[in-house]
């Protein structure tokens, strides 16, 4: 074991650095939970996985109180510290699609009128709590505290595909708890008044270290940043506004309001501007073209295998599929095509999400599928849910009631009755967890006994690892009852979702399906193009810029038809109901849409990787190896990375 700190091997079960002194955290192999730094623990308090000393502080962290090391763990995420390590300190200035947050303490000179300094600052200490808690639970980056304000990115260094749902959501969570925090200063301070702004923009910028060697900052450059930066000082107390770039993109998952045009400093035009308000009950990834829409296309004998699968389920047989795919290759459309033919067999159906920002929440998939079997949502009342979920056990698990019922709601952080939660927490970890697992098992075997089951778990890519592993615990009943579990991920090796597979091929054979999907080939994605825009042929000024982009991906296909709709460089004749290219559209920049997507899975890739492919970009898309060697500074390694 190494200490992260001064990289020194120490001894396996050290809770200090016996070099430099440095105090290492505990962490549960398992959920990842920061456990008591005790040596008589022996199962994980939050999932009651069992603890093994040494393998449990093999990648030890510090903790987040102890030395430098430990502050700096906290101001930049992992993957940017190991990129750092893998680049001898030199990140390179990039350009990319960023989300920047700004938000600062509203009145905050007036407030502080009258305070001691020291007490001004135990004020903003707590503030900035508030402030930036949600940014590091949505894996954004802090850049800059500002006096009495936070910069944020979200995108920068490392990208996901939600970068601008994950700044809104995180906003939110500023509004909610600087609600909490004002109410509690007025009761132990008497301050009335604090209430903080939240401005978002979405945009393209130059990100990297900028300084000298007296002083170093990790920034970003343009007029994204500059446009977010107005958007907070245009916001109301209480309230976040945001630019279309962003509104855009997060539409589907959150409610807003839109504000007209607002005049912006710099800017020659009115921009649109929008107000975030909640997130959506029932919110689904922006997919799809409204008004355009197409047949399922070359996913024919893959939607034959689920049918088959349906089938045998109806006869009473069990079964498991893996749905593997990269993302927007049709996975969720293969899923609901099968939703759809399975309407007349009426199975029960339920469904399960992971959630990219829901890594760190044990058992998030089984939260999902509970509220799903309820018809509830995690906006619903903790009290309403309690009585639907006693209800539903009642109806399913009459004669299990107490095995099941206050299991399920200790899971779901449900107000059980005195009794039930004091039995609950007399219960040492591992026994909880055992508890646990066959409560969940139990309702689902009883659901499926009454009525043939459909579980669909969705993203599994994102599971956290308790319900990875009590998903698989469950894959046994389908030895037994009539389950059909569909277990949907994209095709990450070392994610535990690949794990799941291989235990489902090894144990499970019989009745385990695995469907890989690939892309479309270009006459399949012509035809989806053709279908969209409702014509027998694509314009044939059209055909380069499409077919040569998406890469026999559905969603890119989509996605770069709504850009060049959108931005009006085709448009529909109203009487011939035909298409018009009415621009150039090889000048059309790639869709924003997109950029989170490809930029998440290039961030995934090795830092020599990452670097041959920044070299080939610069050639272009297609391009000659002898060019790319010449500017590659090691050939041996460049054919070990085009491998």
């Amino acid at each position: 074991m190494r200490c992260p700190s001064c990289t020194k091997e120490n001894l396996a079960a050290a809770i200090f650095c016996m070099m430099c002194g440095a105090k290492l955290a505990l962490i549960c192999p398992q959920c990842g939970t920061e456990l008591p730094l005790d040596p008589d623990l022996r199962y994980c308090t939050q999932c009651g996985t069992e603890i093994e000393r040494g393998a449990a502080l093999d990648t030890p962290v510090l903790s987040t109180a102890d030395g430098i090391a430990g502050r700096l763990q906290r101001l930049v995420p992992k993957e940017y510290a190991e990129r750092m390590l893998a680049t001898r300190g030199k990140v390179e200035a990039e350009r990319r699609m960023v989300t920047i947050l700004f938000s600062d303490v509203k009145g905050s000179t007036t407030m502080a009128e009258g305070l001691d300094p020291e007490d001004w600052m135990e004020v903003m200490d707590g503030a900035f709590d508030v402030l930036i808690e949600p940014i590091y639970r949505y894996e954004g980056t802090l850049v800059r505290l500002m006096g009495d304000a936070i910069l944020a990115f979200f995108g920068a260094p490392i990208a996901h595909e939600d970068d601008a749902e994950r700044a809104c959501r995180a906003a939110l969570d500023i509004l909610a708890g600087a609600r909490q925090y004002a109410a509690r200063l007025e009761e132990e301070r008497g301050m009335r008044g604090f209430n903080v702004r939240v401005g978002i923009n979405t945009g393209l910028a130059v990100v990297g270290e900028v300084g000298s060697d007296l002083r170093m900052e990790y920034t970003a450059m343009g007029d994204a940043v500059n446009l977010a930066a107005r958007m907070e000082s245009a916001a109301e107390p209480g309230t976040i506004l945001i630019t279309e770039d962003t509104h855009r993109l997060i539409t589907p998952m959150l409610e807003t309001e839109a504000l007209g045009l607002m005049e912006v400093e710099g800017k020659a035009e009115p921009i649109p501007v929008h107000r975030v308000l909640a997130p959506k009950a029932v919110s689904k990834k922006l997919r799809g073209i409204s008004g355009l829409e197409s047949p399922l296309v070359g996913r024919e004998a893959e939607f034959a295998v689920l049918e088959e699968a349906l089938d045998r389920l109806g006869s009473g047989g069990g079964g498991i599929v893996t749905l593997i795919g990269e993302a927007g290759i049709g996975k969720s459309r293969l899923v609901a095509e099968l939703r759809k033919s399975a309407l007349s067999a009426s199975p029960r159906w339920l469904e399960g999400r992971c959630l990219s920002y829901g890594t760190a929440i044990t058992y998030l998939l089984w939260l999902d599928v509970l509220h799903s079997s309820m018809g509830m949502s995690i906006e619903d009342s903790p009290v309403t849910v309690l009585d639907e979920l006693q209800q539903l056990v009642q109806g399913l698990c009459p004669d299990k009631l107490d095995d099941v019922y206050p299991y399920l709601g200790q899971l779901m952080s449900l107000p059980l009755e005195a009794e039930d939660q004091a039995r609950i927490s007399e219960m040492e970890g591992k026994k909880l967890k055992v508890a646990t697992f066959k409560a969940v098992a139990t309702l689902i075997e009883r659901a499926a006994d009454e009525r043939p089951l459909v579980l669909v778990c969705e993203d599994l890519h994102w599971a956290d690892p308790s319900s990875l592993e009590l998903l698989e615990h469950l894959l046994a009943l389908t030895d037994r009852v009539p389950l059909l579990t569909v277990c949907v991920f994209r095709p990450h090796r070392e994610h535990g979702s690949w794990q799941l597979r291989e235990t489902a091929t090894r144990l499970y054979s019989h009745h385990h399906t695995d469907l890989r999907l690939d892309p479309l080939s270009a006459a399949e994605s012509a035809t989806l193009v053709n279908n969209l825009l409702r014509t027998e042929d694509i314009p044939e000024q059209l055909k380069p810029h499409i077919l040569g982009r998406v890469a026999g991906n559905p969603f890119y296909v989509e996605e770069v038809l709504r850009s060049l709709i959108d931005r009006g460089f085709i448009v529909q004749d109203k009487a011939s109901g035909g298409w018009q290219v009415t621009q150039d559209v090889s000048s059309i920049p790639l869709p924003d849409t997109l950029h989170g997507v490809l930029m998440a899975r290039i961030d995934r890739l090795q830092e020599e990787t990452r670097r041959v492919l920044q070299l080939a970009a610069v050639i272009g898309r297609i391009f000659l190896y002898r060019i790319l060697a010449a500017i590659s500074e090691e050939e041996r390694e460049l054919d070990a990375q085009l491998i």
